[in-house]
């Protein structure tokens, strides 16, 4: 129904948002709220002046209650940034200086509430301060013993910035981070254009550890548009793994062995489950199980052993370079002559216009990621079959 709204918004998006923003009913609903910040983005995206206008206009009124009013500056300045634009720019007269304040006075504040400094952090990665600026604040937070969602919301605001020595200040940071902001340090580090030369240039001196990246960034890496780059991380990760007799052969026993689906729905859902779901309401990243019975045994075996080798064009990843340096890797799922729509890894989708778009590419290689049966017997799979292979949802 959402989408149904707001693809029939051809005007009017400021009036809605603020006819909905003041019913103190919709402001106090999480749904009413995830409304008002998709609002918000596609008013950004679209980059109407009056629409943001009136936008601002209303949010500059709630600086008493910025709980709401960080959500609302950060969707749109997210929505904007989309669209190669800026609330710098929307806001010439600097009417949003004292939120931007107390964005860093929130985040200092180490006894405020979490939802409150995670808000203000990503308002943060939209605003008009620069990596300079701004990069003592949140690496402040990154390996600080904070909250792991702190830790990873300071490390998503990194990524936003146009600043190479990003990749230093986290790699003395290494070692206090969890395998998961590791991760997400990774992929703060390789959303910049401009940070790529220098990621290699720590894996190869031993200062960040290769192991910590995921399979779609090593993916990311050997596959490069810059051959001399790529061909760096080739002699890193060797190449993107196809065809894996051994696995084949080392798991093939699997077939012949009856399984448990209750076993096997373990599996699933530490394995699978965060791309996947069965039947209705299946994420979009994979695609949905809840008739992989159809498909046979030896398929699916093969298919969460060699994810690369046969992958379909719809489950192809893009990476997306825009015209200020950013990249973007997901699954391409809308195109037309004005946009595109990615899902990324993680988050919502994200409608990119095409005037922001310097290079699309479509990789040879999928976001499932490889070595899916590490530290798993050919007893753990035929049970993983039998779940997938059981009828209902």
């Amino acid at each position: 129904m959402q989408a149904a709204v707001f693809s029939s918004l051809a005007t009017g998006a400021g009036d809605l948002f603020v006819w909905l923003a003041r019913d103190a009913r919709v402001r106090r609903d999480p749904m009413g709220q995830e409304w008002l910040r998709r609002l918000a983005v596609m008013i950004g995206v679209r980059g109407l002046d009056a629409e943001v206008a009136q936008v601002l206009g209303f949010v500059t009124q709630f600086r008493a209650e910025l709980l709401l009013a960080f959500p609302w500056l950060e969707a749109l300045g997210d929505g904007l940034h989309r669209a190669n634009g800026s609330l710098a720019l929307a806001d010439p007269r600097g009417r949003l200086q004292p939120f931007y304040d107390d964005a860093v006075n929130a985040v200092l504040n180490y006894s405020a509430a979490t939802p409150l400094r995670i808000s203000a952090m990503r308002l943060l990665g939209v605003g008009p301060s620069s990596f300079t600026n701004t990069s003592d604040v949140l690496l402040l937070q990154v390996g600080s013993g904070q909250p792991e969602a702190i830790q990873s919301a300071a490390l998503s605001t990194l990524g936003r910035f146009d600043g190479p020595r990003l990749v230093g200040a986290l790699s003395q940071r290494w070692h206090l981070l969890s395998p998961r902001l590791r991760s997400e340090a990774y992929s703060a580090m390789l959303a910049r254009t401009n940070c790529v030369a220098t990621v290699l240039d720590a894996l190869e001196s031993g200062r960040l550890d290769g192991t910590d990246l995921t399979s779609a960034q090593r993916n990311f890496l050997r596959t490069y548009r810059d051959p001399d780059l790529s061909q760096r991380a080739l002699r890193l990760f060797g190449p993107v793994p196809g065809r894996r007799p051994d696995a084949v052969q080392r798991f093939w026993p699997a077939l012949n062995l009856k399984g448990a689906p209750a076993r096997g729905r373990d599996v699933f859902y530490a394995r699978c489950a965060a791309c996947h779901q069965r039947g209705p309401g299946a994420l979009p990243l994979g695609p949905d199980l809840a008739d992989a019975k159809l498909y046979g045994r030896e398929k699916i075996l093969t298919a969460v052993l060699e994810p690369y080798a046969d992958v379909r064009d719809d489950d192809l990843a893009y990476a997306v370079e825009t015209v200020e340096g950013e990249w973007l890797v997901g699954l391409l799922r809308d195109e037309n002559p004005a946009a595109i729509t990615l899902l990324p890894l993680t988050g919502d989708p994200l409608v990119l216009p095409r005037a922001n778009i310097h290079d699309l590419q479509a990789q040879p290689w999928s976001l499932m990621p490889e070595g899916l049966e590490n530290n798993l017997t050919p007893q753990n799979l035929a049970d993983l079959l039998a779940y997938l292979i059981a009828a209902g949802p």
